[in-house]
C-alpha cells in the first residue's frame, strides 16, 4: 500500500511539472485528438494533477466534450466528482439529451431491423456501423465494439472486411484491448484485398506497433511504427497523435535497436509489409518516419545525440520528454520504465565498450547520476553479464578484462588456415568434376551399397 501511494505521488508530481510548463497549452494539446479519446485525456489530466487551475480547465473542457457527444452518464459523474469548481448540473440539458438519445437509438435500431428483414446487406452494414459510432460517442464503448464486429455478418467482400477491421481496431485501441487489435489487423491483411490506400496501411502498422509495444515487443513495435506514413495523421486522431507516434517509435527503437540500426540503412531492420515487398528501415535515416520526427524536433535531437554517444545531452533532455510521455494514452508506467531502463543499459554498454578502463567520476556526469548510483548500475550489468568488467571501488575505476592478444591472434590464424584448406579441397573437387563431365553415377548400385552397410 505504501509503495502504491508513493507511485501515485510521483505520477502527480511529474504531471504537475508537465502542465506547469509555460510552453504547455492544454487546449492546443487536446486539439490534437478527435472523438471520445479527448474526454479520456482531459479526465486523466484532471485526475492526476494537484494544480487546481489546470484541473478546473481540464474538467470544464471535458464537460464541453461530454455535452457535445451527448454522453449523459459520464457528464453526471464528472459534475458530481468536481462540483467544487462551481459546475452546475444542467437538468434541462440532461432531460432534453435523454429524449434525443432515446429517439436516435430507436431510429437506428429500426433501420437495422428493417435492413435485416429485407435482406439489404449494404444497409445493414451501414446501420450497425452507425449504432457502433453512437454507442462509442455516448460512452458505451464495449457495446460499440460488439456492433462494429458484427458489421459483416453474411457479407464478406474483401474491401468491406478491411473497412470493418479499421472501425473495430480504433475502438479496440481506445479500450486498450490489444488482442482484438492483433486479431483484426490479421483479418484486414488476410481479406484478399490488396490494400493500396496509404492511410489504411499506415493505420494498421501503427495499431500493430501499439499492440506490440503494449505486450513488451519493443523491437517489433519500432519496425511497425517506422513503416507508417504521415498521411494517416487525421485518421489517427481518434487513437493518438502524430507526436505520440514520434515518441513511441523513437523510444521503442532506442530500447531495442543497435547503434547501426538507428541510422545506417545497411544494418537496419528489414520488415516484410507484403509477400513481395520488403522495407529496410532505420530510425534517423528514414524518409517516412522523418515526417513524424518533424512534429517533435526535441525527439529527433535526443535520438541523434544517442546515436552520436552524446549521453550528457540525452539524459539532460529526457526528463522533459518523460513528462510528455506521461500524458500519452498508450505509454503506461511499465512501458515507460522499460524504455528508460533498456535505453540506459544500452547507452552504458556503448560508452564503456571501447575502453580498457573508465573513470566513474568522469562517467557519472554523462549519465546524470552520482558516482555511487553509477557504481550500482555497473555492478548490476556485470552480474547480468551485459558487460564484462570489474570495478575498483576504492579508485572508482571500471576495468575491462585483459585479453591475451598473442593467443587470440594465433587462434585466428589457425582458424583461417583450416578455412583455407577446406576451400582449396572444395576448389580441387569442383575442378575434377568439371574435367570429367561425362561420368555417370549408378544410383541402383549406390543404393544397394548403402543398404548393405546398414544390414
Amino acid at each position: 500500500t505504501t509503495t502504491k501511494k508513493k507511485k501515485k505521488r510521483n505520477i502527480k508530481k511529474n504531471m504537475d511539472l508537465m502542465i506547469d510548463d509555460e510552453s504547455f497549452s492544454l487546449k492546443t494539446y487536446i486539439e490534437g485528438y478527435k472523438g471520445p479519446i479527448r474526454v479520456k485525456r482531459l479526465l486523466t489530466i484532471a485526475k492526476t494533477t494537484d494544480n487546481e487551475l489546470q484541473q478546473k480547465q481540464a474538467v470544464e473542457l471535458a464537460v464541453e466534450e461530454l455535452q457535445k457527444n451527448k454522453n449523459i452518464l459520464e457528464y453526471e459523474e464528472v459534475i458530481e466528482k468536481y462540483g467544487k469548481y462551481g459546475l452546475i448540473r444542467d437538468e434541462d440539458w440532461i432531460e432534453k439529451t435523454r429524449r434525443e438519445h432515446i429517439d436516435e437509438l430507436q431510429r437506428l435500431e429500426a433501420e437495422e431491423s428493417s435492413a435485416r428483414n429485407n435482406n439489404l446487406s449494404h444497409e445493414l452494414r451501414a446501420a450497425k456501423k452507425a449504432l457502433g459510432h453512437f454507442h462509442w460517442r455516448t460512452g458505451d464503448s464495449k457495446k460499440a465494439l460488439t456492433y462494429l464486429m458484427k458489421m459483416n455478418e453474411g457479407y464478406s467482400r474483401p474491401e468491406d472486411i478491411v473497412e470493418m477491421a479499421v472501425e473495430v481496431i480504433q475502438v479496440a485501441l481506445y479500450l486498450k484491448n490489444y488482442s482484438i487489435v492483433n486479431q483484426y489487423v490479421s483479418k484486414a491483411l488476410q481479406s484478399g484485398e490488396k490494400i493500396r490506400d496509404k492511410v489504411t496501411t499506415s493505420l494498421l502498422d501503427i495499431a500493430t506497433g501499439i499492440a506490440m509495444m503494449g505486450n513488451g515487443s519493443y523491437g517489433a513495435a519500432a519496425g511497425r511504427f517506422l513503416l507508417a506514413d504521415i498521411v494517416v495523421a487525421d485518421k489517427l486522431r481518434t487513437v493518438c497523435t502524430v507526436e505520440d507516434v514520434a515518441l513511441m517509435g523513437t523510444f521503442c527503437a532506442l530500447a531495442s535497436f543497435t547503434r547501426k540500426q538507428l541510422n545506417d540503412p545497411e544494418y537496419a531492420v528489414v520488415q516484410a509489409n507484403t509477400k513481395n515487398q520488403t522495407h529496410v528501415l532505420s530510425l534517423l535515416n528514414n524518409t517516412l518516419f522523418t515526417n513524424f520526427l518533424d512534429s517533435m524536433p526535441e525527439v529527433r535531437a535526443l535520438a541523434t545525440a544517442y546515436f552520436n554517444s552524446n549521453f550528457s545531452v540525452v539524459f539532460k533532455m529526457y526528463p522533459s520528454l518523460e513528462k510528455r510521455m506521461k500524458l500519452g494514452y498508450h505509454i503506461n508506467g511499465k512501458v515507460q520504465r522499460d524504455f528508460y531502463k533498456k535505453a540506459r543499459e544500452k547507452a552504458i554498454k556503448q560508452y564503456v565498450t571501447p575502453f580498457h578502463s573508465v573513470d566513474m567520476n568522469v562517467m557519472a556526469p554523462e549519465f546524470a547520476c552520482s558516482v555511487a548510483a553509477l557504481e550500482k548500475e555497473l555492478a548490476h550489468l556485470i552480474r547480468k553479464r551485459s558487460i564484462t568488467a570489474r570495478i575498483d571501488s576504492h579508485k572508482k575505476i571500471l576495468y575491462a578484462p585483459l585479453s591475451d592478444q598473442r593467443s587470440r591472434t594465433l587462434n585466428r590464424i589457425q582458424a583461417l588456415s583450416k578455412s583455407y584448406v577446406i576451400d582449396t579441397q572444395n576448389h580441387l573437387l569442383r575442378m575434377n568434376v568439371s574435367k570429367h563431365k561425362d561420368f555417370l553415377v549408378n544410383h541402383t548400385k549406390a543404393a544397394n551399397t548403402t543398404k548393405k552397410q546398414f544390414i
